[in-house]
């Protein structure tokens, strides 16, 4: 996972301030139409996902560790 956010960091930091909100077609599922969204459209999304299982973290670890025993 540390992998993953450092490539994403990365990502980030590499796009110009002209292009934080420049709109392209993403397709995000197979067969999906495309959908207008901006690098600032994607990092949103993600740390708004990230945010919502912020209250799910301590009961996936607690389950985590009854599981490992």
């Amino acid at each position: 996972m540390r992998a993953e956010h450092a490539a994403v960091v990365a990502a980030a930091q590499s796009i110009g301030d002209d292009d934080w909100v420049r709109k392209t077609e993403v397709t995000y599922e197979v067969g999906a139409e495309p959908f207008p969204s901006s690098p600032d459209d994607v990092l949103t999304w993600l740390r708004d996902h990230y945010r919502e299982h912020v209250d799910q973290c301590p009961d996936l670890v607690a389950e985590w560790a009854r599981a490992a025993g």
